[in-house]
């Protein structure tokens, strides 16, 4: 198997002579015969050229991409983080993303076997997905076009219908033909009248049966568009209501503030003539005791005793 570096239009330029690793070596080696369509060193990127990220190894046919961290290259935070966005932007691109250690293709405990037995299954789950996805749209369409073909005769049981009554309507008229023939000549007039407006009602009969079926669909739009006036009116109606329960508990609320007010205004007023009238019965309680001990001084002559 020949891996050769791909390249597109939408990704940038990049030198073509790239040695592979280690790793890389011992997964195109154990993947040789195995993995049909891999290809290496594919790079991903904009129009623009703001990003670009190199995957090792991408399998085309089946939108899959192999990375392989080595510890030299894939160990720091800042390594590790290049990874996982590079990883995103993969995905982003439509791209399932299969990630291996060093270790599992190089070292002691090595087993190129393994790694590539393991993108093997992942191939064939993804064949099984696109066959199942494959098979529910088929029996979606199946179902579509029985739909369709039902629908299809329930129209063609009706046109024969129709093509039925017309065939009565010409056989009448030909039996009306003969009958003419029959009949005497001052009669025939009549006659042809009658049938010409015999032929105009069958005729307006016809052309009703066929606006009814145009009438039946036009009915059922206008009732989905009242069903929506409705509703939209409803809502309306809703809103107004809500917004007149607020404006009913503002003027509550205001009511029920203008009540304190007053209340309290009552109050204060109330306390200031209570403490005047206090004030005035007090003053009158002196004065009348003063009189009544001058009065009481004078009788008993203490007065000028006094002064």
């Amino acid at each position: 198997m020949r891996l050769q570096p791909r390249r597109t239009s939408e990704s940038p330029k990049r030198k073509t002579n790239i040695k592979l690793s280690p790793i890389e070596v011992a997964f195109a080696e154990g993947a040789e015969g195995e993995i049909a369509s891999l290809e290496r060193e594919v790079w991903f990127g904009d129009a623009e050229k703001l990003k670009r990220y190199r995957a090792d190894f991408v399998i085309e046919t089946h939108k899959v991409a192999i990375e392989l961290d080595g510890w030299q290259n894939h160990h720091t935070p800042k390594q590790l983080l290049h990874d996982a966005e590079r990883e995103r932007y993969i995905e982003r691109a439509g791209y399932r993303v299969l990630r291996f250690r060093g270790v599992e293709l190089t070292g002691a405990k090595a087993n190129p076997q393994k790694v590539v037995a393991e993108v093997k299954a992942v191939l064939r789950q993804i064949d099984a997905e696109r066959e199942d996805q494959q098979q529910r749209a088929k029996v979606h369409y199946e179902g579509q076009l029985k739909a369709l073909k039902n629908l299809l005769s329930k129209e063609g049981a009706s046109q024969a219908r129709l093509e039925r009554e017309l065939q009565l309507t010409n056989a009448r008229l030909a039996e009306r033909d003969k009958k003419i023939t029959g009949l005497e000549s001052h009669k025939k007039d009549d006659e042809i009248t009658t049938l010409q407006a015999t032929v105009q009602d069958l005729t307006r009969e016809y052309q009703q049966l066929q606006a009814n079926s145009q009438d039946y669909e036009s009915q059922q739009q206008r009732a989905k568009t009242v069903e929506q006036n409705y509703q939209d009116t409803l809502l309306v109606k809703e809103n107004e209501l809500k917004q007149l329960h607020d404006q009913l508990n503002q003027y509550q609320q205001a009511h029920h503030v203008q009540i304190e007010e007053r209340d309290k205004g009552e109050l204060e007023q109330s306390s200031q003539t209570t403490w005047l009238d206090n004030l005035l019965e007090f003053i009158l309680i002196l004065c009348l005791m003063f009189l009544a001990f001058t009065s009481g001084a004078y009788s008993l002559g203490w007065w000028h005793g006094l002064f």
